[in-house]
């Protein structure tokens, strides 16, 4: 399915990491109807791998930047966090 729309993100730095971010694009899922069409947001993230701080910083702008969001949002990437972890 062809992109409609992308939006590059880059974190607030954090050295001496290097920068990290993420990258949101956006498709149209076509029904039968055509009025009934659903726009879906995907997202792509590299959260910073050293220090969880940074990564609790990084997860809040991801989440200030969703805040405009309306569509459904499928969210995936390098989390850095531990397989079995509670959070």
């Amino acid at each position: 399915m062809p992109l409609i729309e992308t939006i590059k993100h880059t974190f607030e730095s954090s050295p001496p990491a290097l920068d990290k971010g993420l990258v949101l694009a956006q498709i149209e899922r076509p029904f039968a109807d055509k009025d009934q069409s659903r726009k879906i947001d995907f997202i792509s993230v590299h959260l910073d791998f050293s220090r969880k701080s940074v990564r609790d910083r990084q997860i809040n702008e991801i989440m200030e930047l969703l805040s405009a969001c309306n569509n459904p949002t499928i969210i995936m990437g390098d989390f850095h966090s531990e397989w079995l972890a509670e959070a």
